[in-house]
């Protein structure tokens, strides 16, 4: 098919007869070329629309600079994110730099006058100051635009990267508070892999087993020549019967630091198995107990000193107790004596006098009965039995006391 332009004029001749003279020309050609600058139009204001709208949706703006110091152009979306007026155009380099945070502007400045000398890019973070006061994150990255060697512009893209800064901050900032209370408590992490070795070790974990941060992750063996040789088999065996049965497990052992110094660690491992139930790694933590070790192994040296005090204590009291009791009991023996020697001399008189005989006799009865009692609080007092209520005569007790 073609596409024809036609071209006709009008003559009439002197018998009044007209005819028409024309030209017919092929425009195909040209017809094809406007359908395909037609469609190219169409095709860039829809990738037009499709990057502003991606600049609209991931928060980014482009933007062009001249290197004799102005903005050629900025983006719609460039306006936005500065909170500026794109009926005003692209601010000046001044304009610009006076958006940026007061620390962060000496730095885009030099950045910006080394782009243009050096016809350099840049990937550069900085803070920017919003006319409401709102403080953003920015990241910038530019590419610099050359014809032979010579810089004829540069060319960039701006984006707001608050939300992501905020959250490395917050990251950061726990990750400092893991760091802090790892140090407090002398507790580091790891994680170890039976397929491809140790895969991470926190900062504390180097600290405690005594390795260097700067010489990057040690090799199993490597850290496992650190453990004490006593210690050595049952830790081996014990990681062996770990990954057989893909189990958790906990033990301690000694490190020996390459100083000389001798540490008790904990550690607890615990398995982390992929989807089918393959063991994937280890996870888990080391703690140095020595202080701890050392604080029980001193309080169990003094509760042995109390407890020693204490026998101690018991012994005196005892031997108290004993001399108290032997007077007791030898009271009441020595009155016996005294009767039953009263009662022989009764016997050699002539003749005998058996009243006084009999009563010696009965006051040796009562001796008996009284260190009986005697010795029988004493054995309810070892048995803790609980105290006993006896009826006495207070009267008895009182004459017994003056005729002792």
């Amino acid at each position: 098919m073609k596409h024809v332009h036609a071209i006709a004029h009008a003559l009439q001749d002197a018998s009044g007869n007209r005819e028409f003279i024309g030209a017919v020309s092929d425009i195909t050609e040209r017809k094809t070329t406007e359908e395909q600058l037609r469609r190219s139009a169409q095709e860039l204001k829809r990738s037009e629309f499709y990057l502003t709208e991606g600049q609209r949706l991931g928060q980014a703006g482009s933007w062009a600079f001249d290197p004799s110091g102005f903005f050629e152009y900025w983006s719609r979306e460039l306006f936005q994110i500065y909170g500026l007026d794109p009926q005003m155009g692209a601010p000046t380099l001044e304009q610009y730099l006076a958006t940026i945070h007061p620390e962060d502007r000496d730095f885009m400045a030099e950045t910006i006058e080394k782009m243009c000398e050096q016809g350099s890019g840049c990937d550069a973070k900085k803070r920017i100051i919003r006319p409401d006061g709102a403080v953003r994150y920015i990241r910038c990255v530019g590419i610099p635009v050359l014809d032979n060697g010579l810089l004829k512009g540069l060319l960039g893209t701006a984006m707001d990267v608050t939300e992501q800064e905020q959250l490395t901050h917050e990251l950061q900032r726990r990750e400092a508070y893991l760091a802090e209370a790892q140090r407090l408590s002398q507790t580091g992490s790891w994680a170890w892999s039976p397929d491809s070795d140790i895969r991470y070790w926190s900062e504390e974990c180097y600290r405690v087993l005594s390795f260097d941060p700067q010489d990057g992750l040690p090799r199993f063996e490597e850290f496992f020549q650190r453990i004490h040789p006593d210690d050595q088999p049952g830790f081996r065996e014990l990681v062996q019967t770990a990954i057989r049965e893909k189990s958790e497990w906990e033990t301690d052992y000694r490190i020996v630091h390459p100083d000389g110094p001798v540490s008790d660690i904990h550690v607890v491992g615990h398995p982390v198995l992929s989807t089918s139930g393959h063991l994937v790694e280890f996870v888990g933590t080391v703690i140095d107990v020595t202080e701890r070790r050392r604080h029980e192994e001193e309080r169990a040296r003094l509760r042995q000193l109390e407890a020693d005090l204490a026998h101690i204590n018991r012994v005196s009291t005892l031997g108290e107790m004993a001399a108290s009791l032997a007077h007791e009991i030898t009271q009441p023996f020595t009155t016996a004596r005294n009767n039953a020697s009263a009662a022989l001399n009764f016997l050699d008189k002539k003749p005998p006098d058996l009243g006084e005989v009999r009563e010696a006799l009965d006051c040796i009865v009562s001796d008996a009965d009284r260190a009986g009692a005697i010795i029988g609080r004493i054995r309810d007092h070892i048995k803790k039995a609980p105290p006993r209520k006896d009826r006495f005569d207070v009267n008895e007790a009182i004459n017994e006391v003056i005729v002792n």
